[in-house]
């Protein structure tokens, strides 16, 4: 049996944050692992790959030189590439690797549940006005009456809610949605219409779910056949007291026709992705009383990164053990990312 020998790359928050003393132990049980920061440079990386028989990456920046086919061509011992996180496919194409037999592991969708459960507490925030409350009794106020102009103050029970993308995050979303009793509608670029009925949920067009949800969720991953799906006429047939929640990357919406509904007034936003990170100290969204802005926190947990790096070492024991990893990326799903690079 050919001798594992694991290359692991990372960038700082890798090395700090995602990768634990007991992961990289389980590693080292598998085989011989060689750790470089991606700042050893590209040679470095290269060199190192031609003896190894698997790649994990670790980080949410983590530079690597682009693998093409001729670079894959020259690596006939590699046999896994695991990662997750922001990093994940932008150093080659998935439908290459996947063609030479390589197995991919993606772990980012271990991450969902994290971000759908910050999701819903947007939705919760948004609809209860939790914040501003939390606001006027910080500042030694309070709040004495009734009156008719104080927005949107509602439960969650029953409501309309539009997914716009079923990942991991929507489909945790959607569970954690049933006991409210709400009513799902979703878009998805895969999702038929049979898996749908077993999820409990409909599919339909964008704008047909900002026309008549209650909230609508964006949580949709940026690729190029998503940039803008929520467009300028998904956000005006937004219905006055509609709830926005934007999980997704801001490039999948209109983001200057939100603003502008938004500035108005009459729908609510929960945003925790910007247009531009950090958002300026000038942005039109800040400080507004119908926005709920958090700094792009609904993954920031460490134990969720730690998880998402764990998934990888325990897919690459899978796959050695003559198992079948979790997280592969099958060659359909590679196809489909190959075609929205196109």
């Amino acid at each position: 049996m050919t001798a594992e020998r694991i290359l692991l790359v990372s960038d700082d928050f890798g090395r700090q944050v995602s990768v634990t003393a007991s992961a990289m132990a389980r590693l080292e049980a598998l085989g011989r692992v060689t750790h470089l920061p991606d700042t050893a440079g590209e040679q470095a990386v290269l060199d190192a790959l031609r003896d190894s028989t698997a790649l994990v990456v670790a980080g949410w920046a983590t530079r690597l030189p682009r693998l093409t086919a001729a670079r894959l061509d020259g690596l006939p011992r590699l046999t896994f590439i695991g990662c997750g996180q922001d990093n994940r496919w932008r150093f080659l194409e998935p439908a290459e690797a996947v063609e030479r037999g390589i197995t991919l592991v993606d772990s980012s969708g271990s991450m969902g549940w994290t971000v759908a459960e910050f999701g819903l507490g947007l939705i919760l925030s948004c609809l209860r006005r939790i914040p501003a409350h939390h606001a006027a009794v910080a500042a030694g106020g309070w709040y004495d009456g009734w009156t008719d102009d104080d927005g949107i103050d509602r439960d969650l029970r029953g409501s309309r809610v539009g997914i716009v993308g079923m990942g991991e995050i929507g489909r945790a979303l959607v569970e954690m949605l049933r006991p409210f009793g709400c009513r799902v509608d979703v878009w998805s670029s895969y999702l038929d219409d049979a898996r749908a009925a077993e999820l409990g949920v409909r599919v339909r067009p964008v704008r047909d779910l900002a026309g008549s949800a209650d909230v609508l969720v964006v949580a949709t991953q940026p690729r190029r056949d998503t940039a803008g799906i929520v467009d300028r006429a998904a956000v005006a047939a937004l219905r006055p007291g509609t709830v926005v929640i934007l999980l997704g990357r801001a490039s999948t919406v209109d983001f200057e026709a939100l603003v502008e509904r938004v500035v108005a007034g009459d729908i609510t936003l929960g945003i925790d992705v910007w247009d531009a990170e950090p958002a300026e100290a000038g942005h039109p969204l800040r400080g507004l009383p119908n926005v709920v802005h958090t700094p792009h926190v609904a993954g920031r947990l460490r134990a969720a990164n730690q998880r998402m790096f764990s998934e990888v070492v325990d897919d690459l024991e899978r796959l050695r053990s003559g198992n079948a990893p979790r997280w592969a990326v099958s060659p359909e799903r590679a196809r489909r990312v190959a075609a929205t690079r196109r």
